[in-house]
Order: C-alpha cells, then sequence, then structure tokens
C-alpha cells in the first residue's frame, strides 16, 4: 500500500511514511516561508492584523513541542 499522486503529466509514487516525511517537509517549508515573506514584505496595518495573528499561531506550534504540528 501507499500513495499514488498524479500532477499535471507528472506521477509520484511512495510508501505513507515517505508521504508523511514529505508532508511534514510541506508544512516546514511553509512555516519558514510565510516567516520570511512577513519579514521581508512591506505590509498594510490591515494585513498585520492578520500576520500578527498567524505569527503567533506559528510561535505556538514551535514553542509546544507535545504539539502535532498536524494542526497547522
Amino acid at each position: 500500500m501507499g500513495i499514488h499522486i498524479y500532477c499535471d503529466e507528472k506521477e509520484y509514487s511512495c510508501s505513507y511514511g515517505s508521504c508523511d516525511k514529505f508532508r511534514m517537509a510541506t508544512i516546514n517549508a511553509t512555516i519558514k516561508y510565510i516567516k520570511s515573506y512577513i519579514n521581508l514584505t512591506e505590509i498594510t496595518e490591515y494585513e498585520k492584523v492578520y500576520a500578527d495573528k498567524l505569527l503567533e499561531f506559528i510561535d505556538k506550534i514551535e514553542s509546544e513541542p507535545n504539539l502535532d504540528i498536524d494542526i497547522f
């Protein structure tokens, strides 16, 4: 048993364990991208409200080792 992904003309298949590693790497990369985007981009006051809330959520995930990152 495993995962089989079709994306446009590309295919990828792997075991569930490898898929889980890929999923976690994707989540971690997304968090890293969001943090750098917010820090490097000039955001409006309106956007700052949402950015601050998102960063607060990310800090909570990163500060609690027992919190499952899947909550993201």
